[in-house]
């Protein structure tokens, strides 16, 4: 089982067609970037987090996007108790209507959703089976 944001985004508006899908009202293309992670549940990294598998920090991260609508999310964690921290990387695809927007990893097929708002992404994580925001921001 993967952590925190497996599916890149542990984020159902997700829809068929096109990857970066977007109604008129969208973001559309304008979200391509790099964004980086400011706050886990309203706190500033380092955050300690606990799932069924034990706690665990992250460190950091970044989320990339592209125009045509592929991601990847890279997250620094580091389990409770070890010395070493580790990266954890997602790839897939997303799709925005409005101010939502959807992320599908590959191959496993999970989606998290959050939402847009100028240059912030926030994602609703429910891994840990408490939904926890990641705020992203360019």
């Amino acid at each position: 089982m993967k952590r925190l944001l497996v599916a890149a985004l542990s984020l159902a508006l997700v829809g068929t067609g096109a990857a970066c899908n977007s109604d008129s009202t969208g973001p559309g293309a304008s979200l391509a970037g790099t964004y980086t992670l400011r706050t886990v549940n309203n706190q500033s990294p380092p955050v300690t987090l606990c799932d069924n598998l034990g706690c665990f920090a992250v460190l950091g991260g970044q989320l990339q996007l592209d125009a045509n609508g592929n991601f990847v999310n890279q997250l620094q964690l580091q389990n409770q108790g070890s010395a070493s921290a580790y990266t954890q990387t997602t790839a897939g695809y997303w799709v925005v209507s409005g101010n939502q927007i959807s992320f599908v990893d590959n191959p496993d097929n999970v989606t998290l959703n959050g939402s847009v708002s100028n240059s912030t992404i926030t994602i609703i994580d429910t891994s840990t089976g408490v939904a926890v925001p990641l705020v992203y921001t360019r």
